[in-house]
């Protein structure tokens, strides 16, 4: 054999030693990095089990049943309904052409099954076999439309208990999504919280009477307890970890990866995450300081 092929045969060796021990290193990586994200989603997964719970709803005759079965049908009756024919048309109707509008009918069935929910004890979201699983933000919204119509032509019509009693059952379905945690729900809760609020503009308080505007704020008062003051991402992060872990071959947990982790997709989604659960933890530290500071924080962190 020639010295050329030699030393081409030699260079070829140690290419594929190096290669061979670089791949063990980045599998002991990878290895270590999935074995402690799931020790932190453990971790997280009973701290969020052992926090104290929200307060009760306290609402008169409460159910022992789940809401999530009563929001569910009414986003389930709520899709039935147009929303480009039946719902938006109405957005900018007044509160007297929404006492008027023949299609009332159609919305009470939805209006109903939220009032049954807002009864409900338990908020728990429906997943199966710890699957990630969010609320239908369209949906959701439409079932609050649907309803705010129903409450805003109640209020035209001198009901002002019936009007603030429907605004609530939104409300609440909004704090039990932000309840559930997982970041999407969080951010659907919100915005159904936001278009309850806006349902009841300066000029809609200054027409109703006392006991309605004393109903709505004490209404308020307990919509608010239930909701947090800052974001929660161990919830989405229990969820973030259980879906991964769940896909059959994880090196399909995303695409090519990037030559730090020498293209291990698990190492580098894994590392992610463990980033992602550190700024977490940094945020949750920042709660209690002023708001100026929070602000900095949160700035940082983006």
């Amino acid at each position: 054999m020639k010295p050329r092929q030699v030393r081409a045969l030699s260079l070829l060796a140690i290419a594929a030693a190096a290669a061979l021990a670089g791949t063990a290193v980045i599998d002991r990586q990878a290895a270590a990095a999935v074995a402690e994200m799931g020790r932190v989603s453990d971790a997280l997964r009973a701290r969020r089990e052992t926090r104290p719970g929200p307060p009760s709803s306290d609402v008169a005759a409460p159910v022992d049943d789940n809401a999530f079965a009563h929001y569910e049908r009414a986003a389930a009756l709520a899709e039935e309904i147009d929303d480009d024919a039946d719902v938006r048309p109405l957005l900018a109707a007044s509160d007297s052409q929404l006492a008027e509008e023949p299609r009332r009918p159609t919305w009470r069935p939805v209006v109903d099954a939220l009032l049954a929910g807002a009864r409900s004890v338990r908020r728990e979201f429906p997943r199966v076999d710890r699957a990630f699983g969010c609320a239908n933000l369209l949906t959701y919204r439409r079932t609050a439309n649907l309803a705010l119509f129903e409450a805003r032509a109640a209020r035209h019509e001198g009901r002002g208990h019936d009007a603030v009693r429907i605004t609530t059952a939104v409300m609440a379905m909004g704090a039990a999504c932000v309840e559930d945690g997982v970041l999407i729900n969080q951010m659907v809760g919100a915005a159904i919280v936001a278009i309850a609020v806006d349902a009841w503009p300066d000029d809609a308080l200054r027409r109703v009477d006392e006991a309605t505007l004393h109903a709505l704020a004490e209404d308020l008062r307990r919509i608010d307890a239930l909701l947090p003051t800052s974001l929660d991402l161990d919830a989405e992060l229990v969820q973030m970890a259980a879906a991964l872990t769940a896909v059959p071959d994880q090196t399909d947990w995303c695409g090519l990866g990037s030559w730090r982790y020498g293209f291990s997709t698990r190492w580098m989604c894994a590392d992610a995450y463990l980033a992602l659960a550190r700024t977490a933890e940094r945020l949750r530290a920042a709660e209690d300081r002023p708001w100026p500071a929070r602000q900095r924080v949160y700035e940082q962190e983006l």
